[in-house]
């Protein structure tokens, strides 16, 4: 019997015949054996995270962190990034607005282009001539 899409059929509970549910921030490997933490810059809030792979598609239930949010641990929500910050590259933390630069609002978001490693856009904004960011880089000074 193949294990269900959510759980792991490995271990002492699947020795006894009783597949394993996945945690909150995990989804099952390929193969059924076990479950595996969502990539870093994803997240997967439910327990019984479904990933299922075939010739033609992949599905995973661990999500990419939305632009303007940090996903630095699996099994919890997004957490809107501060004032005077943006998302990293991977998604995982929230990274402040260059020196010279500021941000008034929540949620900075930054695109980068994977393809050539470099950012192609943030919500940081560049301080006036003759004025630079504060620490925090919520306004210029």
């Amino acid at each position: 019997i193949k294990c269900p899409p959510g759980y792991a059929c490995s271990g002492d509970d699947a020795e006894q015949g009783v597949p394993r549910i996945c945690s909150a921030g995990t989804v099952n490997s390929v193969d059924g054996a076990s479950c595996v933490s969502c990539p870093i810059g994803s997240f997967n809030v439910n327990e019984g995270g479904r990933q299922v792979e075939t010739t033609y598609s992949h599905f995973s239930d661990c999500r990419k962190c939305p632009k303007g949010y940090a996903c630095s641990m699996p099994a919890e929500a997004p957490k809107i990034c501060p004032k005077g910050r943006v998302n990293s590259q991977d998604g995982a933390t929230c990274v402040l607005c260059p020196v010279g630069y500021y941000l008034d609002r929540e949620g900075g978001r930054s695109v980068h282009h994977y393809h050539y490693d470099r950012l192609m856009y943030t919500d940081c904004m560049r301080c006036p001539s003759g004025q630079t960011s504060s620490e925090d880089r919520t306004h210029c000074i």
